[in-house]
């Protein structure tokens, strides 16, 4: 093989790596045995910081979720800090009218966080499910932009916005006195 010959080898291997990464969703990997049970393909990933929790959200391009990975706020949410699953968080999403199995174990660990809009968050997971009499697998890592969520129209964290049925109208009716 001559020279150039491997050299345009090199280049075109080089192009197909490049192109292959370029059709993937970058910063984010997904993979276990769980996926023999329950689907996992997602087109985005989302990282969002309510006031309840932290939420990876691996999302379809429909919107639904088919995996969601949260950490609740209560507790001290750090770079390089692994959370259980069972006890500070959970995985939880909804893929094909299925929900995703029970989770029998895991933890999570926050590579790179910061309490910012825009800021990078970075990290992994490691799960295992009950999927019958059986235990399935699911890793995954993740890699994008903090996005932060003051306010969800509808959730139970609404800060202070009144619900539907709840009004100030009992402070303007007038008592039967």
């Amino acid at each position: 093989m001559t020279r150039l010959t491997r050299w345009l080898a090199s280049a075109c291997l080089l192009s197909l790596i490049l192109l292959t990464s370029c059709t993937g969703v970058r910063g984010a990997d997904i993979s276990g045995s769980l996926q023999s049970f329950y689907e996992i393909e997602y087109s985005t990933i989302r990282a969002r910081l309510y006031q309840s929790e932290l939420a990876i959200e691996y999302v379809k391009e429909d919107g639904t979720v088919p995996v969601r990975v949260t950490i609740q706020r209560d507790q001290t949410l750090a770079p390089g800090a692994e959370y259980d699953l069972q006890t500070q968080g959970a995985i939880t999403g909804r893929s094909k009218d299925t929900d995703m199995p029970p989770l029998n174990n895991g933890a999570v660990t926050l590579r790179d966080f910061d309490v910012a809009p825009g800021s990078r968050i970075r990290g992994d997971f490691d799960a295992s499910f009950q999927v019958g009499d059986a235990s399935a697998g699911l890793s995954g890592s993740f890699d994008t932009t903090l996005e932060v969520v003051e306010f969800v129209e509808g959730y139970d964290h609404d800060f202070g916005k009144p619900d539907m049925g709840e009004t100030d109208m009992d402070e303007d009716m007038p008592s039967g006195e």
